[in-house]
């Protein structure tokens, strides 16, 4: 029928903002060549489930909450230039290194990451 809208293909389930930190934060690549990581601070968590109505596969997600520059609550994910999350303590230079480790380890399954949870010299 003509003006009809098909089904819906995904059905997602949120779960409420669980709030909190986790001791970490949402990390942005630079806007320009050169230009620092940007941090934005985690204000809380949802759990994402989406279903497939076609092929019957579910799909689950654990997302961070951070405030969007519209200051409304939205996924760290959703946000342009997200880099990944980050241990509170970690600088800007170490978070742009850990990115980058992520993206070779995404074109290597078999390399391995190893994200540092306290700072430089502290044991």
């Amino acid at each position: 029928m003509a003006g009809t809208t098909p089904p819906q293909r995904f059905v997602e389930q949120w779960s409420a903002i669980t709030p909190g930190d986790l001791g970490l934060k949402a990390g942005y690549s630079p806007a320009v060549e050169g230009g620092a990581v940007t941090f934005r601070p985690i204000i809380g968590w949802v759990s994402v489930t989406r279903h497939d109505r076609v092929d019957g596969t579910t799909v689950n997600q654990f997302l961070a909450v951070v405030i969007s520059d519209l200051a409304a609550p939205a996924p760290a994910t959703r946000l342009p230039r997200f880099l990944g999350v980050f241990p509170l303590p970690m600088s800007p230079e170490e978070a742009w290194t850990f990115s980058a480790q992520w993206r070779k380890q995404d074109a290597d399954p078999e390399a391995q990451v190893v994200v540092a949870t306290q700072p430089p010299g502290k044991a």
